[in-house]
């Protein structure tokens, strides 16, 4: 851990990029910003949970995302897009449009989606939902 806010809320910590996969080795990893960073470090501010309290700079720290917030976070960024394009390009078909206007109805389908995830994702329950936390000292120091 590299700081400790004013509250005891929030603490930054330096995270270790590790190459996690081959794509992620071969520097073309899947976008999670990490892949051009291995061997290099990321320092995140997050909140902390009360089991995590009394932190101190140099502590080793767990970082988590609760079950089964990823796949809400992927269905957030992806799903719903996708549904958007999905459901545009039915009703393209429906009303047996032409195929650049079926393309343009998927797009704008797609571009819907994309502003519904973003409105949903911003909501603070969710994005407090979707924020990994520093839930427990790991018990080492630097």
């Amino acid at each position: 851990m590299v700081r400790v806010s004013e509250g005891p809320s929030h603490v930054t910590v330096r995270v270790d990029a590790a190459v996690g996969c081959a794509r992620c080795a071969a520097g073309r990893g899947c976008g999670a910003g990490l892949s051009g960073s291995a061997g290099k470090s990321l320092e995140l501010e997050l909140p902390v949970t009360e089991a995590a309290a009394g932190l101190q700079v140099g502590d080793h720290v767990q970082v988590n995302l609760a079950s089964g917030n990823l796949l809400n976070a992927a269905l957030i960024a992806y799903g719903i897009p996708l549904v958007g394009a999905a459901i545009a390009a039915a009703i393209a078909y429906l009303l047996q449009a032409s195929e650049p206007v079926s393309v343009a109805a998927s797009l704008a389908g797609l571009a819907a989606g994309m502003v519904v995830s973003i409105y949903r994702i911003r909501r603070p329950a969710c994005l407090g939902n979707l924020t990994p936390r520093v839930e427990s000292d790991a018990g080492a120091r630097h």
